[in-house]
């Protein structure tokens, strides 16, 4: 590529903060690389970040800062921000936007964690894009463009001009969420080998979920909810033909495609194997765990989150015990050998009652999926206050409780043979809420963790958050979050009242 002030078209560096595996697996990523592919005058490269290095990996070249205008990330988790800062460091890029050179390329940053809450990408990214990219994408590039044109981007591209204004953003208060999905991918990007699902070709299925689920991020923000026609997805899937044994369909809510089903016949009928995620309990029957089976799946994901039906309903999770022992049933007839089960702890007005049950309910499922070669697999997590869901305004429970709570579900699961028990860390689970929920102190803090190595707990010390009031404490109705300038009034009235059913919901069953 020549020189940024010779070449006319826009130079762009995505990257993706975790290995080339993830990179690949994520539908949002590659959607991305499709779209800036796409563009007219624009030259993309892509790479990711080698942990066990500290370097950054590009497909296509080497690094050198003259070479590109943009560097954008997609950070899709919290946790993922550390190894964003990383990328930065490892390019010669300061951290921190204020602090950067004259001479530096635009860092832009989006995906899922920015668009729950943008509070750490302000503090990195001259850009931050807040929800879909097919949205936002021909604004985002009309800005850059202009800023490559114009000169007004003089710190951060060698050219003349002004600098970029702090707070240009690129906000779903101006584009609206796309009502189609074209997900399909350029040949030379897609490694199958390489994804999540090993041996798997990802076609997006939809976005979104009508669920209304009170602890899930994704749930309220990638509304409404769209799933793509069945042709399209039959036409991305033939595009592995050769590359790839099976089909990983991907999406928010997956099970409830309405054509889910023809689907997978479809899938069926070109040759290949089949490998989804996570199923809703109340969608699964016997053809639609036998067509599972026929494409080779083995293991079925189910997420009951609560133990008690008391529990599930205050999360708005509606599954009775019966349909979920239904499903396990219908697995275990169609020759399933590994269940997995997803749970949460710390849930808002959750008893002592409710963690019991969670074994009690392992316990029926395990009489039911039991025999040689069979294995269930126990993941829990601790409940996150996540932004913009009516349980923002709950406290996560104090890291005590939930290791004690994990104490009694290890010496419940103990006598259920073949069951493996993975609680999350409750240090890591704890890290990820401060960084889901704090402000653009949270961001510093996070900065110097990673760039100076000065201890996370002491630098959330010295920019003044306290821990216990950030995320274990209730919080008040009135209260100002820092992602109030994207949820806005309405949302926030509508999650507000959400939040308060579930409080009635829980003195209701409490009572009775």
């Amino acid at each position: 590529m020549k020189d940024n002030q010779t070449d006319e078209r826009l130079g762009i560096l995505l990257l993706y903060p975790d290995d080339k595996r993830a990179a690949l697996g994520s539908p949002g990523f590659r959607q991305v690389f499709r779209t800036f592919s796409c563009a007219d005058d624009v030259t993309v490269d892509w790479g990711w970040y080698d942990e066990r290095t500290g370097r950054v990996i590009l497909e296509c070249r080497t690094w050198e800062k003259q070479c590109y205008n943009v560097v954008a990330l997609s950070v899709p988790f919290e946790l993922l921000y550390g190894n964003a800062v990383r990328i930065l460091s490892a390019l010669n890029l300061e951290p921190e936007k204020e602090k950067r050179k004259l001479n530096d390329p635009v860092v832009v940053i989006g995906g899922a964690a920015p668009t729950i809450n943008p509070s750490v990408a302000r503090v990195l990214a001259d850009i931050v894009c807040i929800g879909e990219a097919e949205a936002f994408f021909s604004e985002l590039l009309r800005i850059l463009q202009s800023y490559r044109f114009s000169g007004a981007a003089r710190r951060l591209t060698p050219m003349t001009g002004t600098p970029v204004p702090e707070n240009v953003q690129v906000a779903p208060d101006i584009s609206l969420p796309p009502e189609s999905i074209d997900s399909s991918m350029l040949d030379g990007f897609d490694d199958p080998a390489l994804c999540a699902f090993e041996d798997a070709g990802l076609v997006e299925v939809g976005r979104g979920c009508s669920r209304g689920c009170r602890f899930c991020a994704a749930g309220h923000i990638y509304l409404p909810v769209r799933h793509r026609a069945v042709d399209d997805v039959l036409r991305d899937a033939r595009t592995y033909k050769g590359k790839a044994g099976r089909i990983g369909l991907v999406g928010a809510s997956v099970s409830d495609h309405r054509h889910l089903k023809e689907i997978f016949r479809g899938l069926l009928d070109l040759g290949f194997g089949l490998t989804t995620s996570s199923f809703r309990a109340d969608m699964i029957d016997d053809e639609l765990v036998g067509l599972l089976a026929a494409g080779g799946l083995r293991t079925v994901t189910i997420a009951p989150e609560g133990g008690s039906e008391r529990i599930r309903r205050i999360i708005n999770k509606n599954l009775t015990e019966d349909r979920i022992l239904d499903a396990v049933k219908t697995c275990n007839r169609a020759g399933i050998r590994g269940l997995k089960l997803y749970y949460m702890v710390g849930l808002p007005w959750e008893c002592r009652s409710d963690i019991t049950a969670i074994i009690d309910l392992t316990a029926k499922i395990h009489s039911i999926f039991r025999g040689p070669g069979k294995k269930i697999t126990v993941s829990v997590n601790p409940f996150i206050p996540k932004p913009q869901t009516p349980f923002q305004w709950c406290g996560m429970a104090e890291p005590g409780y939930i290791e004690k709570v994990y104490r009694t579900l290890k010496r419940g699961f103990l006598k259920m043979s073949g069951l493996s028990f993975k609680p999350m860390s409750v240090r890591t689970a704890v890290r990820e809420a401060v960084i889901s929920l704090g402000d653009g102190a949270v961001g510093k803090a996070l900065v110097e963790t990673v760039r100076d190595e000065v201890p996370w707990k002491k630098a959330l010390v010295r920019h003044g958050i306290d821990i216990n009031r950030l995320v274990h404490s209730d919080k008040p109705p009135e209260i100002i979050f820092p992602w109030d300038d994207i949820t806005g009034e309405k949302r926030k009235a509508a999650l507000r009242a959400s939040y308060e059913k579930a409080q009635l919901t829980a003195q209701d069953v409490q009572e009775t």
